[in-house]
């Protein structure tokens, strides 16, 4: 359940509200919603005509990052409740789908996002009172996506390859927490998912770290095709720490998400991946 069809849902296609609500429940007002049994958030962009805050959701053509204000009606917003969902989704294990209102009661599915980070700006509340407002940025999980041998070449080909291991491990442990604005968090966070995956390949040397053996293929330029999997978080969001990423073949992949014994597989592989680790540090 982590591609773009989750739930069967489809991108770009419009849905009536109330229908989603009958399958997932939740909060049925409001533009953020966090049904108790599943494990998604759903978020309801609005269009600038009815949101109250004079605050337009969408796209900003500076960033390349959709921006989403968060809840709350009177006075400064604060982390709770859905804002907090938000914030937390990828430590709660919870996959974030957008919608995006077309008119009253149907919404568009944009597809599954990642929340990248967030910042403040002053908007009138309901009263009309100047207030701080929680905007949340957005990447869609689908940039961080990679199983072609394109995306594995690339990853090969890179500068960062040519570091040490241990150069490239300490590259990777870097979080880069000195970015301010959002278009250096997001250039940051690209960078360091890109020296995430390096470093997960670099350290399988061409074996999956989850069953032992040599990669099943090579891609036509020469190098071991494994994809890198987030043990820790389920909807394989961006960065993640280095003893919680894992190079794994395509089955050992499948496996760990759709296979019977996908959780105990998922245990095996942090203890494995910790080990390591340990050994390394």
């Amino acid at each position: 359940m982590t591609d773009n069809t989750i739930y069967d849902l489809e991108i770009h296609k419009e849905y009536r509200r109330r229908d989603l609500h009958s399958v997932f429940k939740g909060q049925m007002q409001g533009g953020i919603s966090t049904p108790a049994k599943y494990d998604v958030v759903l978020l309801f962009s609005s269009n600038k005509s009815s949101n109250i805050y004079s605050f337009e959701d969408g796209w900003n053509p500076e960033t390349g990052l959709y921006y989403y204000v968060g809840e709350g009606q009177v006075g400064d917003m604060t982390f709770q409740g859905g804002n907090k969902a938000i914030r937390d989704h990828l430590i709660d294990n919870k996959h974030l789908l957008l919608f995006k209102y077309v008119r009253q009661g149907i919404v568009k599915y944009l597809g599954e996002f990642v929340c990248l980070n967030h910042h403040c700006i002053l908007l009138p509340d309901r009263d009309n009172n100047e207030r701080n407002a929680i905007v949340f940025e957005l990447v869609p999980k689908s940039d961080f996506d990679y199983e072609t041998s394109e995306d594995v070449d690339e990853i090969y080909s890179s500068e960062n390859y040519e570091l040490s291991l241990e150069q490239l491990r300490l590259k990777a442990m870097n979080r880069g927490d000195s970015a301010s604005t959002p278009l250096e968090r997001k250039q940051v966070y690209y960078k360091r998912c890109n020296i995430i995956k390096q470093y997960a390949l670099r350290r399988a040397n061409g074996v999956c770290e989850g069953c032992g053996l040599s990669a099943p293929f090579y891609t036509d330029k020469g190098n071991p095709f494994l994809e890198v999997h987030h043990i820790d978080r389920i909807a394989d969001g961006g960065p993640d720490e280095i003893d919680a990423v894992v190079a794994l073949c395509p089955n050992c992949h499948r496996k760990v998400h759709y296979g019977q014994d996908g959780p105990q597989f998922n245990e095996f592989l942090r203890q494995k991946i910790k080990s390591i680790e340990n050994t390394l540090s």
